[in-house]
C-alpha cells in the first residue's frame, strides 16, 4: 500500500520540467543522471524520459505488472537503472513490455549511456548487446508470492507445483 501511494504521489512529477525518477530516493542516482543530462546534447532528458531505480532496495515494487500498469500513461520512454543483482529480472521486464525502452546495467559507461539515449531518438527500443540470464515467469511470481509473505507449500499450492520444485526455485 505504501508504495502504491508513492507512485500515486510521483506520477504528478510529469507536469514539471524536471528529471523523472521512480522511485526517487537515491540521491546518487539523481546526481548522476543529471550530470549525464548535462552531457547529453541532442535528446531531452527530462521531457523524455522516465528513469526506474530498478535496484535491489525496490525489489518488493517489480513483481508483479501493478507498476508497468500504473506508468504506462506517462507517454515517457521507460528506462530502467538497474543493479547487478536485479538484471535477470530487469532483462525478464524489458521482454515482457515493450513501453520499456531499454535497462542500463552496472558494466555500461558513460559513453554507452549516451548511445543508448541518442539511439532512443530514432528507435522505439533497444536491447542491451550483452548474454543476461534472465528469470521465466514462474520465478518471478515464486518472488511476488515469497515477499507477499507466502510459505512454501502455498506458493506450490497457488502455482501447481511440487514443494521440492518449490525449493528448486533460485
Amino acid at each position: 500500500k505504501d508504495e502504491s501511494r508513492k507512485l500515486k504521489e510521483s506520477l504528478s512529477m510529469y507536469e514539471t520540467n524536471e528529471i523523472k525518477i521512480w522511485p526517487d530516493s537515491n540521491c546518487y542516482l539523481r546526481k548522476g543522471i543529471e550530470c549525464i543530462a548535462r552531457m547529453c546534447t541532442n535528446v531531452d532528458i527530462k521531457q523524455d524520459y522516465l528513469f526506474i531505480d530498478f535496484s535491489a532496495p525496490n525489489l518488493r515494487l517489480f513483481t508483479n505488472n501493478e507498476w508497468i500498469d500504473r506508468l504506462r500513461t506517462s507517454g515517457l520512454k521507460i528506462i530502467l537503472i538497474c543493479d547487478s543483482i536485479m538484471e535477470p529480472l530487469a532483462e525478464y521486464w524489458v521482454l515482457r513490455d515493450k513501453r520499456i525502452y531499454t535497462a542500463i546495467y552496472t558494466d555500461c559507461n558513460i559513453s554507452k549511456v549516451l548511445e543508448i539515449l541518442t539511439l532512443s531518438a530514432y528507435c522505439s527500443h533497444t536491447s542491451y548487446m550483452r548474454k543476461i540470464k534472465r528469470l521465466n515467469r514462474e520465478e518471478v511470481f515464486h518472488i511476488d508470492l515469497s515477499l507477499r509473505g507466502h510459505s512454501p507449500i502455498q506458493i506450490s499450492q497457488i502455482l501447481k507445483l511440487t514443494v521440492k520444485k518449490v525449493y528448486n526455485i533460485k
